[in-house]
């Protein structure tokens, strides 16, 4: 197999974001473990940092993103990174490249690393827009593995809550709030074990600070035939309930093939009727980044979940899982292609430009 590297800086993914309202956990996995990573928010996306911050550090520094929707301020001498819909803050610039190659120790004293998620990144992870803070942070909660119960608590003013669990041994604490009908902001701090009091009056002294500006509402031109919406958050959905739609290929059949967090790729008739899934073992299979028909008609999916390359032959049967020995493993494969000789491309977004 050949391997073309692109040359990107850093081999890092997406929370991990869970599945279900476990791919915005899968997603808050790769934004807590998956896309809290999954998250998270998976959503991994997370672990953390840095030794010279107290909590009455003042907030003197100002982050905005380029599109001007989301701001706010944080601790001077504190190092950013914004990484796939959310920004890592941290007091220790040497943590960094551990949090991004998911490489982290345990925390020493006085370190902390605070993550916070897009309201935007959340709703494309899956989030179900109906819901209340404790019960969006019980489920990520639930997905992390933690039998506890968040605490219902008044962040930035408005309702939120706040939970705890171990990730790799090491706390977290992560914070959620409803500034506005479904818009929610995800914090997630980890400390050295024992110093979440510490650092929990930054981290709220934070949440105060964020603004969050929504784009402007599109204006529809032409009009909507048809449209299939979100409809479950917990546990993983059946065959014609979805929590979070992904990548859409048309197959050789004239359907339409729409992959689904948590083992689903539904497919769909032109005219929005519901005709088959393709169910995947979700012990091998999280979220599908990319699917593909070659032209034998066998449908390849990307899963970067699981470093992995899955076919799938006309009858919905998966028949092979590629996952490679160097040179052709994988790191990431995030995007595939397929040429009309049936040569297979495929992006590999985790390789370090350090790879061969």
């Amino acid at each position: 197999m050949e391997h073309i590297s692109l040359g990107t800086r850093y081999s890092y993914g997406y929370i991990h974001t869970l599945p279900n309202n476990r791919r915005f956990f899968a997603e808050v996995q790769m934004i807590f473990t998956r896309r809290l990573a999954s998250l998270c928010l998976l959503l991994t996306l997370l672990v953390m940092v840095g030794p010279t911050a107290a909590q009455d550090d003042p907030l003197t520094q100002t982050y905005a993103s380029s599109d001007g929707q989301f701001a706010f301020q944080y601790p001077e001498g504190w190092t950013l990174d914004e990484f796939f819909g959310s920004v890592y803050m941290m007091n220790d610039p040497a943590i960094l490249e551990m949090a991004l190659n998911f490489n982290m120790t345990e925390l020493s004293p006085g370190q902390v690393f605070i993550s916070l998620a897009t309201p935007a990144s959340m709703i494309e992870g899956g989030l179900n827009e109906s819901a209340n803070p404790m019960e969006l942070l019980g489920y990520m909660m639930i997905g992390s593995g933690s039998d506890e119960t968040p605490t219902e608590m008044t962040i930035a003013g408005v309702p939120g809550a706040k939970g705890s669990a171990p990730v790799q041994g090491l706390p977290y604490m992560a914070y959620v709030w409803q500034p506005a009908e479904g818009v929610f902001h995800l914090l997630l701090m980890l400390t050295a074990p024992g110093e979440e009091a510490l650092f929990e009056p930054t981290a709220l002294a934070i949440a105060e600070t964020v603004v969050y500006n929504p784009p402007p509402t599109p204006i529809e031109q032409g009009s909507i035939e048809w449209k299939v919406q979100n409809q479950a958050i917990y546990p993983i959905p059946t065959d014609t309930d979805f929590y979070h739609l992904g990548p859409i290929a048309i197959g050789p059949d004239g359907l339409i093939y729409v992959a689904d967090g948590g083992n689903w790729i539904h497919a769909y008739s032109e005219d929005g009727e519901y005709v088959k899934h393709i169910a995947l073992n979700p012990e091998n299979f999280l979220y599908a980044d990319d699917l593909a028909f070659a032209p034998d008609g066998s449908l390849w999916v990307a899963e970067s979940s699981n470093q992995a390359l899955h076919q799938i032959d006309p009858s919905g049967e998966r028949v092979a899982v590629y996952q490679g020995d160097y040179d052709g493993s994988f790191e990431g494969p995030r995007q595939i292609e397929i040429g009309p000789d049936g040569t297979i491309y495929l992006l590999d977004w985790l390789v370090n430009e350090e790879d061969d």
